[in-house]
């Protein structure tokens, strides 16, 4: 699923004038992709610039310890990730998974020694925007940032705040594809969740295309099975006849749930059933036909209960981002992602 965060760079202190606009962070818990929208004008480093800041990779964890300033308790070598959940971890411990406003936030790669620290998580009172800009126009950003794998530059550090307002405002014209004075909550509804139906379906791939290989490994085992039969002289048993066509029929099932992308567990269980039996009734056959046919039966065994785990990696995808796509409104949709709406300046 997709979280988001603010943070207050100017720690509860903005005032009119200030230009210590907040951040945007968005993480998708199921690819560890992760974006920050780093809007602070007038930092003074080399890379000071406000940007969009893309990750493929990150974990991202939440704690009320205040790590820069207990630097000297807490140092780098304290902080790993989990290889198996990915999750940050403190001397082996995780920490939260959920931005709560007041903890810190706390992010790095696989690989990395040295863990990034954040400012504090905001409410909605201490997060402030550029004139027009709010968390459903960055949501639109941040999503693109993931479709497209990359961040982008915005403004130089020493941008004024309309500047920083204007170039954005110019962004999710280009993403929405209308300008911005025109763009209505059902306009941004629209575009983010057909943005989050591309996002699954990057992630599904990985599980479909395993299952096709799978159902591949099955259909050469099909074609095996008649060439026994029509061109071998294999004589099946009643059995053996039944389960097979059992076989070719969810076989078939199978392929059309993943042509649709509905029901594909259900449809590879029942899949794998019919694998299952048709393996016990291939033991009722002549040896010499079995062992013609022990390799392919086999791997399409093997494949088949891969193909099953597969299906189940892909429902869980989906059910990931189900409240996403199907949110009615701007407010439903935010508050699945864990933001709500700011004053607009």
């Amino acid at each position: 699923m997709i979280i988001s965060w603010n943070t207050d760079p100017s720690k509860g202190t903005f005032a009119p004038g200030s230009t210590k606009y907040s951040s945007y962070y968005q993480y998708d818990t199921v690819s560890h992709k992760f974006v920050r929208i780093r809007l602070e004008l007038g930092r003074t480093e080399s890379n000071g610039e406000t940007m969009i800041i893309y990750d493929n990779d990150r974990a991202v964890g939440f704690s009320d310890i205040d790590f820069i300033e207990e630097e000297q308790e807490y140092p780098d070598s304290d902080f790993s990730i989990d290889e198996a959940t990915g999750e940050v971890l403190l001397r082996g411990v995780p920490l939260s998974q959920t931005p709560q406003p007041g903890y810190n936030v706390v992010d790095m790669s696989p690989g990395d020694t040295v863990p990034h620290f954040g400012n504090s998580v905001s409410n909605s009172a201490d997060t402030h925007f550029p004139e027009g800009i709010q968390n459903k126009h960055l949501g639109v950003l941040a999503n693109e940032a993931i479709l497209g794998e990359k961040g982008i530059a915005l403004t130089s550090s020493a941008a004024s705040g309309a500047e920083l307002s204007a170039v954005l405002k110019g962004q999710v014209a280009r993403v929405v594809g209308k300008p911005f004075n025109e763009i209505t909550n059902e306009d941004l509804l629209k575009t983010l969740q057909r943005q989050v139906a591309q996002i699954k379906q990057n992630e599904i791939l990985p599980s479909k295309e395993n299952i096709n290989s799978s159902l591949e490994e099955a259909d050469g085992l099909i074609d095996s099975i008649k060439e026994q039969i029509t061109d071998e002289g294999m004589v099946p048993t009643e059995e053996f006849s039944k389960s097979y066509s059992n076989f070719i029929e969810k076989y078939m099932n199978a392929n059309a749930a993943v042509e649709s992308g509905i029901a594909v567990k259900s449809a590879m269980e029942e899949f794998q059933a019919a694998k299952n039996q048709l393996m016990n009734e291939s033991k009722t056959i002549e040896a010499a036909y079995y062992n013609n046919l022990e390799t392919q039966l086999n791997n399409t065994n093997t494949a088949v209960d891969a193909a099953v785990a597969d299906a189940t990696t892909w429902e869980n995808i989906d059910l990931e981002y189900e409240n996403l796509e199907k949110a009615n409104s701007i407010e439903e949709y935010e508050a699945e992602i864990g933001v709500e709406e700011t004053e607009v300046l």
